[in-house]
């Protein structure tokens, strides 16, 4: 069993409400960055919700604008770090996302990291590596006594 501490991403790029769209230079940047969804914490770091990559400009100009963002989704389909990947891996398929963020367990406003379908790919490949590796069969070979003479 692996979980999703094991996978998870904690090397991420948050968005701040408090900031406006000039404090945010890589927008120009995110066509080419991997990180596809963007959690947004207040200013005590409390998880507020997820923004995607290409409404990011949006939901910077709607803040910068004093407006509540029409773009930052308040209520994701989060994981535990407790979880097993088969638990996740089947939420995502039941939901329809290939991204979770990775949130405490006993406090949700806490974000701890994020998993994709992608990390959890990596972590099958690798258990299956490790398998075949495991069932390996080792090959034995008796020393054969010599006949004795008669």
């Amino acid at each position: 069993i692996i979980f999703v501490r094991e996978v998870m991403r904690t090397n991420l790029v948050v968005l701040s409400p408090a900031r406006d769209a000039s404090d945010w230079s890589p927008v120009h940047q995110l066509d080419r960055m991997a990180q596809r969804l963007f959690p947004v914490v207040d200013d005590a770091g409390a998880f507020l919700g997820l923004v995607t990559a290409k409404d990011v400009p949006q939901f910077l100009t709607e803040r910068s604008a004093g407006g509540n963002p029409s773009t930052l989704n308040r209520h994701p389909v989060v994981a535990s770090p407790d979880e097993p990947l088969r638990v996740v891996v089947n939420r995502m398929a039941e939901h329809g996302v290939t991204r979770l963020p990775v949130v405490a367990p006993d406090n949700p406003a806490q974000l701890v990291g994020m998993i994709s379908l992608r990390d959890l790919l990596h972590a099958r490949a690798r258990n299956l590596t490790e398998e075949r590796h495991r069932e390996r069969t080792l090959r034995v070979r008796f020393l054969e006594r010599e006949p004795r003479p008669l």
